[in-house]
């Protein structure tokens, strides 16, 4: 019998909040870009085993926790972020998007964070990445997580000056927002 991990060690976790309501063509659309944006950003889009293993595949793509694909493995930690996310969310539109992965360059994120504030249909996101040691427990690990308020431009500083930390839940706005 194998013995399945409760949680993963690592999370990269997405929301992206409405600018009011979305179509769901539009939901499809801006799910389906940024799934393929954040998988080429990990740099195994370029990997045979990882294009053509579609568990290999799940560990490193994003995945909605409230449908995961076949291979995704939502695990207790994945459900207290997402219970998390979802209380931030509230009743607004937007999607949840998490990855047992991170991408492998601060730059990638850069740029994942500019294309999607610079649409008109996104209000802002919320980015959080949590690296934690298999035996913390899920309850400590979600007290640890601090929140951090910022716009656009102040975001893209520290990932530029290198200071982007796990377990902070940064929501960055557009700087017309501020």
């Amino acid at each position: 019998m194998l013995n399945m991990p409760s949680f993963y060690d690592a999370h990269f976790c997405l929301l992206i909040f409405a600018q009011g309501q979305w179509k769901e063509s539009y939901t499809e659309k801006i799910s389906k870009n940024t799934r393929d944006l954040f998988y080429q950003y990990t740099g195994h889009s370029n990997c045979d085993v990882c294009n053509t293993c579609p568990i290999c595949r799940a560990l490193v793509e994003m995945f909605d926790p409230m449908n995961p694909d076949e291979y995704v493995i939502v695990c207790d930690l994945c459900k207290a972020l997402y219970k998390m996310m979802e209380q931030i969310k509230g009743k607004n539109d937007g999607m949840i998007l998490f990855s047992h992965s991170f991408p492998l360059e601060i730059q990638s994120v850069t740029s994942l964070t500019k294309l999607l504030l610079q649409s008109d249909k996104i209000k802002k996101i919320y980015i959080l990445e949590v690296v934690t040691e298999k035996k913390a427990q899920v309850p400590e690990i979600i007290k640890k997580i601090k929140k951090i308020r910022l716009k656009n431009s102040e975001f893209i500083k520290l990932l530029d000056s290198n200071e982007f930390k796990d377990k902070v839940l940064y929501e960055i706005s557009k700087d017309s927002y501020f």
